[in-house]
């Protein structure tokens, strides 16, 4: 009987964590923002590893990399090179019903972004 309860109950726990990143996967796009416009997020998440790209409305897709999802917080970074220059920039943040409040950090300094499910 014990041992019943406490498989129910681990698979309740599971199917929430699968549920949350279900939650997360597909396409968000940022509000407008200076001048890169928006930007569009496509998400795939695997257990806690998020994939995926990001479109800034003015360049082409790149791919996210280093992308964590776990207990409804994400994390991930975008390299892109310019005139030979690699350039990373690092995202936080966590989701928040049907948003995403992101904070977007490179050498340029930090930006904070809200995203909403396309």
């Amino acid at each position: 009987m014990w041992i019943q309860f406490l498989s129910i109950c681990a698979l309740q726990i599971l199917a929430c964590g699968v549920a949350r990143g279900e939650g997360i996967g597909g396409t968000w796009v940022s509000e407008a923002n200076g001048k890169l416009g928006s930007i569009t997020f496509v998400f795939n998440v695997s257990g806690r590893v998020l994939t995926g790209t990001a479109t800034p409305a003015s360049l082409g897709p790149a791919d996210l990399g280093n992308g964590k999802f776990e207990d409804d917080k994400i994390s991930f970074e975008v390299t892109r090179e310019a005139l030979g220059i690699k350039i990373t920039t690092k995202y936080s943040g966590a989701l928040s019903g049907d948003i995403i409040k992101l904070r977007a950090s490179n050498f340029r300094g930090t930006l904070e972004l809200v995203l909403r499910k396309k």
